[in-house]
């Protein structure tokens, strides 16, 4: 019956914790809001995967398209 079933170990699994969201933004009005928030979530998912985090000239090239 145990090769059947195993236990997971819980102290292995991170606790990845999200920015909240601020409801009173509407991704149409308030883009400029969401377009920042996307870049700070791609920068704490890279340095949750050790990658290299963008600088902040690179963001705004990223950003504005230039």
């Amino acid at each position: 019956m145990t090769d059947e079933y195993s236990l997971i170990n819980l102290r292995r699994i991170k606790i990845i914790r999200h920015p909240k969201l601020q409801i009173s933004k509407n991704p149409f009005i308030h883009e400029e809001y969401f377009v920042k928030r996307k870049m700070k979530l791609k920068s704490l998912v890279a340095a949750r995967n050790g990658e290299e985090m963008l600088e902040p000239y690179e963001r705004e090239t990223l950003t504005y398209g230039s």
